[in-house]
C-alpha cells in the first residue's frame, strides 16, 4: 500500500491516480517519476495486514473482484486496538488484481 497526498492506494490505484494527475499537469517538464517520489518520501510505502474478508455468508453471493478486504496498518498493530482501528481501510479485492496481466488470464471466479 502507498500513502500519497493523504490517501492510501494500492499499487494499481496509485498508478491510475498518478497517471491521471500527470495528464492534466500544466508543465510536463516538472513531472517527477514515481520512483523519485518514493525516494524523496513524497510517496510512502506502508504495510497493511488483512484482518477480515467479506462476511462468510456473503462470499458466494459476490464475484471475487467485489469481495471486501478490511486492512489495518501493520505498524499500528503493536499499539492498542483503538489506535490500530483508526488505520482501518476497506478495499475491494479487484483493486489488487490486474485483469489485463497474462498470468491472470486463466483465473475464473
Amino acid at each position: 500500500m502507498y500513502k500519497y497526498k493523504g490517501f492510501i492506494f494500492t499499487h494499481k490505484e496509485l498508478l491510475t491516480s498518478y497517471n491521471s494527475l500527470t495528464l492534466n499537469h500544466p508543465d510536463p517538464s516538472k513531472i517527477k517519476p514515481i520512483t523519485q517520489l518514493l525516494e524523496t518520501g513524497e510517496i510512502e510505502k506502508i504495510k497493511y495486514q488483512c484482518i477480515k474478508i467479506t462476511e462468510p455468508c456473503d462470499i458466494n453471493d459476490f464475484p471475487l473482484s467485489h469481495l471486501k478486504l478490511y486492512l489495518i496498518e501493520v505498524n499500528s498493530l503493536n499499539n492498542n486496538f483503538l489506535e490500530s482501528y483508526d488505520t482501518l481501510i476497506e478495499k475491494s479485492f479487484g483493486v489488487f488484481w490486474d485483469y489485463d496481466k497474462v498470468y491472470n488470464k486463466n483465473f475464473t471466479h
